[in-house]
């Protein structure tokens, strides 16, 4: 039987971002062996964490523009070798620096691919079907994020990781051999390509990235008490205002803000932001109290962490099914309030409870938070003119990356200063930070239900699928308005209209 298309493309999409998200959430976990072989001090001064999360933030941009010069199969197979390049780098090395370039390779691969990825997975999918994309997207992506922390674990138990990045570059070299037979490329080298390079909009995202890397350095290093810190926050805030009016009123801007400013994409963007950064602090707070608290053995906490594949299982399967009947914002209060129950669970544990309540616990996690991502992205994607989506997308994408950068050195800088101000033994001022951890993400997670309401207010937006011509009622008089600008032969055929006719047909009725 022959291969469905779309599912070929959806492995090229997971092997191709995969791998990066697992990198950045397993090497999170492993953060105290990588510092055993570099030492501590020199950890923090170059933090590989951070820099492979800003060249995975600065590049999403760059995607899209490289696929109109050179098409996605040549990208694809100049993308993967790199970040095979950077896993060999930090695998191999243990000299901080060469790590630090590894993790740049990494994460500037991992950047260019997501927004040539994400777009030709979703319009690889027959068009009554679209709605299958979000088993990949939140299955696929969200999955491997949860995949690189089970795999973090694993690594700390036996307290050995560098054959977590012989692995991670396994699986891009196995996506480099499946492109090689299957990713045929579109046409490429359309009238936009000839459109002027906005190289300001590049330098200042280059100088917005680098001084947001020092910033968190810096922070790690000397705290807040430090007047190199503030002016590090104060340097960045200016250059991300002048970034945003920048490209609000260039032309052909590097980052379209302008195409975002709509209240779907806005909503979207914070929904999406304020759910990642809620997983992150919920995820350092559960892992670090069972240590503290419960003492659970290595093997028990590797098991809870597998549990937080169930619950991606479920966002994705209930996203796919329900997106397009209850929108983007009911779908991103069901998973708020589902945060909010959990966070308000773990403020109120007690110390008894049994290892079946945890699972459960982490289950929901993985749930709730898969369907608010799923409800802001998609509600910041299809929230706007179609024809823009994919501008649209890589604006919210960037800045969305860009928040998240500096986030696993804040919960870790907060999690020490925290405990450091508290009296008495040193794992009772641990189990209060952690307790602290809980309350912030249970205030963000009341933030996202609201976000999600104020989302859910501004109606359903555009569907991801659509029925077939030849299987939807018409209407004789409305069909002769929307057929205008199609070609007869589309007229007469009761087929699908393709997605460039589409785009085409929305660009005439808009001018």
């Amino acid at each position: 039987m022959k291969t469905k298309h779309y599912w070929v493309i959806s492995l090229l999409a997971v092997l191709a971002v995969g791998p990066g998200l697992m990198s950045n959430t397993a090497l999170s976990s492993v953060q105290g062996l990588v510092q055993k072989t570099v030492g501590t001090s020199d950890f923090t001064s170059v933090n590989p964490i951070l820099i492979g999360n800003m060249a995975f933030a600065l590049l999403v941009p760059a995607g899209p523009l490289l696929r109109k010069k050179f098409g996605a199969r040549p990208i694809y197979l100049a993308s993967l070798p790199v970040f095979i390049l950077g896993s060999l780098l930090f695998a191999f090395s243990s000299d901080i620096a060469w790590m630090a370039a590894g993790r740049f390779l990494q994460g500037a691969a991992t950047g260019v691919m997501l927004m040539i990825m994400i777009p030709m997975l979703v319009l690889s999918f027959p068009i009554d079907r679209r709605n299958y994309a979000l088993l990949v997207l939140i299955g696929g992506f969200y999955g491997s994020v949860i995949i690189g922390t089970i795999l973090g674990t694993i690594a700390t138990s036996y307290g050995h990781w560098r054959w977590l990045f012989y692995f991670f570059g396994a699986l891009s070299l196995i996506g480099v051999a499946v492109s090689y037979f299957f990713l045929h490329d579109e046409h490429h080298g359309s009238a936009e390509q000839e459109q002027s390079l906005d190289r300001a909009g590049i330098i200042l995202s280059v100088c917005l990235a680098a001084a947001s890397a020092v910033t968190f350095i810096f922070l790690q290093k000397w705290g807040l008490s430090s007047g190199y810190v503030w002016t590090g926050f104060g340097i960045t805030l200016c250059l991300l205002l002048v970034l945003l009016i920048v490209e609000y009123k260039v032309r052909n801007p590097f980052i379209s803000i302008k195409l975002m400013l709509l209240p779907k994409p806005v909503l979207g963007l914070f929904i999406v932001a304020i759910g990642t950064i809620t997983v992150a602090v919920s995820l350092s707070a559960f892992q670090g109290l069972l240590r503290q608290m419960y003492d659970i053995s290595q093997e028990h906490l590797i098991l809870l962490n597998v549990t937080l594949l169930i619950g991606v299982a479920i966002a994705a399967i209930v996203s796919a099914l329900f997106y397009d009947k209850v929108g983007p914002g009911m779908l991103g209060i069901i998973g708020a309030l589902i945060l909010v129950f959990v966070n308000f669970q773990w403020l109120h544990m007690q110390d008894q409870s049994s290892l079946y309540i945890f699972a459960v616990l982490f289950i929901m996690l993985a749930a709730g938070t898969g369907l608010t991502v799923a409800a802001g992205l998609m509600g910041a994607a299809m929230g706007g003119p179609l024809p823009d989506l994919v501008k649209r997308m890589t604006a919210v994408q960037f800045l969305r990356l860009f928040v998240y950068m500096g986030v696993p050195i804040l919960i870790g800088f907060f999690t020490q200063k925290d405990a450091a101000r508290q009296s008495g033994s040193m794992q009772d001022s641990m189990m209060t930070a952690y307790h602290d951890l809980f309350f912030i993400s249970f205030i963000l997670s009341v933030l996202l239900v609201c976000l999600s309401f104020c989302m859910n207010a501004t109606g359903m937006g555009h569907k991801l699928a659509h029925k077939t011509h030849d299987k939807a009622k018409t209407v004789p008089k409305k069909q002769a308005i929307s057929t205008q600008g199609l070609s007869k032969a589309a007229v007469k055929s009761h087929k699908v209209i393709h997605d460039t006719e589409y785009r085409n047909v929305l660009r005439n009725l808009q001018k």
